[in-house]
Formats: structure tokens, C-alpha cells, sequence
């Protein structure tokens, strides 16, 4: 049975169909595809929705982007970090957020966003040189500690779900993780050591 639609289902109605409205141009405004059907009808829009318009709030606030962007050209020297196989940088942008959290499937871009540009800590991205557009490791970093390092589904197999999903973790266990765990110590004793770069700039 249909239930019926009286004053107070009338609002609730205008209300969710509302906030579906300020989600959908939140995301137009991220250049998210709204053809994935996760992202067209999320399973909690609430959450989606505040997520979302936050998003757009910090890329809309032009002060906080400019405070954002000394503090980031600092972290650059702080942080990034290479060798022949692996980099390891400091995203500079919203979208960069959200392209990391698309392909991880992680919360990046929901919990992280104002913390990054508001340098309460940082995100570092993990690339593999010969895939520099896939994502490897999102890292969390604040005051040269590392706070957190996962990769595809926060590690987390029991979230394979979905063919898409089972795909992307079968290419994710096939990376060379034991490799990027090594690099990323290297890192670590690097940046805790100071950071320091020689006259070209490059880590020493």
C-alpha cells in the first residue's frame, strides 16, 4: 500500500528531493561522474550531501586556498620524495583529493579535505613511476609522523564486494607492495632526519 501523501510526507518529501537537488550540483561543481550510480543516489545522502557541499566550500574559499598554498609549497619540501621506482607528493588540489578517494574507495576527500588545506596534517599520495595516474598508498602525516598508510579499500578485503571491486583489488595485491613498504621507511627516516635536499633540491 501507497502511503499516503499528506501534509507532513509532502515536506519530507520536498525536503529529501531538495537536499538530492544541492547534492547533485555539489557534485557537477567537484566534476564528479554522476554516470556511477554510487555517486548519482548515495546510500546515505545525508552524509553524502554535507560531504559534498563542505567539498565545495573549501574550494570556494579563496583565503583559506590562499593560506593553503604556502603551507603547501612548505610541505613539498618537507615531503615529497623519490627514487627511481616511487614518488611520494602533496596534492594541491580538492579535485586531487577526490580523484584519490574515487579510485581507493576511501575517505579521503569526506574526512581529510579540511585538515589537509587547513595544515592540520597532511596527505601524501604513494605513486609507482610506471603507473604515475593509479593510486597506490594514501598516507596521513603530521609533524613528521606517520599516522596512517593504506591502499585500496583501506585494506580492508572483506569490502570486495562488486566485480569493479574484486578488479581493482586484484590489481592493487598485484602491486609491489613489499617494495613501496620499504621506500615508505625510507621516507620516514628522511623526513624525520629533517628533509634535508641538496643544492638542486633534491632529497639527500
Amino acid at each position: 500500500n501507497m502511503i499516503p501523501r499528506d501534509r507532513h510526507n509532502s515536506r519530507m518529501y520536498d525536503s529529501t528531493f531538495q537536499m538530492w537537488r544541492d547534492y547533485i550540483e555539489a557534485c557537477e561543481e567537484l566534476d564528479i561522474d554522476l554516470r556511477d550510480k554510487e555517486f548519482l543516489f548515495p546510500k546515505d545522502l545525508v552524509s553524502a550531501h554535507d560531504e559534498r557541499v563542505a567539498q565545495v566550500a573549501v574550494v570556494k574559499d579563496k583565503l583559506l586556498v590562499k593560506k593553503a598554498t604556502k603551507s603547501l609549497k612548505r610541505r613539498d619540501l618537507q615531503y615529497q620524495f623519490e627514487n627511481d621506482r616511487f614518488i611520494i607528493y602533496v596534492p594541491h588540489t580538492v579535485e586531487e583529493l577526490l580523484a584519490e578517494g574515487n579510485m581507493q574507495s576511501n575517505c579521503v576527500a569526506k574526512n581529510y579535505t579540511e585538515r589537509h588545506f587547513k595544515d592540520v596534517s597532511t596527505i601524501c599520495f604513494l605513486r609507482d613511476k610506471q603507473n604515475p595516474d593509479e593510486s597506490f598508498y594514501t598516507i596521513e602525516i603530521c609533524n613528521r609522523t606517520l599516522h596512517q598508510k593504506h591502499g585500496y579499500l583501506n585494506d580492508q578485503f572483506y569490502m570486495v564486494n562488486t566485480d569493479e571491486r574484486r578488479e581493482r583489488w586484484a590489481r592493487y595485491i598485484d602491486k609491489p607492495r613489499a617494495e613501496a613498504d620499504e621506500f615508505v621507511k625510507l621516507w620516514l627516516k628522511w623526513v624525520q632526519d629533517g628533509s634535508l635536499r641538496d643544492i638542486h633540491g633534491k632529497p639527500i
